[in-house]
């Protein structure tokens, strides 16, 4: 939840500064930002997430850390194509004709625009950092006990699966319904902020 969160705000606020700036005279900006996240997406994350789990101290912190790294362009980009699409709108010519500040316009006029993306994105970024922090902490590189985690539930219950196969079965069935009912969460909220008026009738 912490990683998701963290990601998103993360995001947002880039993606803002980036799609708000790209092509214009702080196009060195938008430039910028966008040779960082190709940079960063070039390199696979499985390999990134174990570089980053064995090399530093394992905790919880340090794990939310990595997760918030590894998670936040992609939200970024979604972000930055909306603020693309809306930066050129007619309330936005108006705001800056009148001197409206370039802050004021990104988190004032076009950020409550792009909110209902941001939160769907959230809703599975969360989804997906549950999936990531649970394979991590099955192979002993995220949260390690006695921390409490999925991850190193199942790790744990190897052992005794035979005796007593619940204590595998109820931490991958937990990870299964949270994670479906997030992505559930988000399609409804897509499917809420997109509502399209009823036509009127012929």
């Amino acid at each position: 939840m912490a990683a998701g969160v963290s990601s998103t705000l993360i995001g947002v606020t880039v993606g803002l500064l980036a799609g708000f700036y790209q092509g214009g005279r702080l196009a060195m900006v938008d430039d910028l930002i966008m040779w960082f996240v190709i940079t960063l997406n070039s390199i696979p994350s499985l390999m990134l997430l174990i570089l980053l789990g064995s090399v530093l101290t394992p905790s919880v912190e340090t794990l939310v850390g990595i997760l918030t790294l590894i998670s936040w362009s992609g939200i970024m980009r979604l972000v930055r194509g909306e603020t693309i699409a809306r930066r050129e709108q007619e309330y936005i010519v108006a705001a800056r004709s009148i001197g409206v500040r370039p802050l004021r316009i990104m988190f004032v006029h076009i950020l409550p625009n792009v909110f209902s993306v941001t939160i769907v994105a959230l809703m599975l970024g969360i989804g997906s950092l549950i999936l990531v922090e649970s394979a991590l902490s099955f192979v002993n590189l995220g949260v390690r006990p006695p921390t409490p985690s999925w991850g190193n539930m199942l790790t744990t219950a190897q052992s005794s699966f035979r005796q007593a196969a619940h204590l595998s079965v109820l931490p991958g069935l937990l990870i299964v319904v949270t994670v479906l009912c997030l992505y559930l969460i988000g399609d409804g909220l897509r499917d809420a902020f997109d509502r399209k008026p009823a036509s009127a009738a012929g």
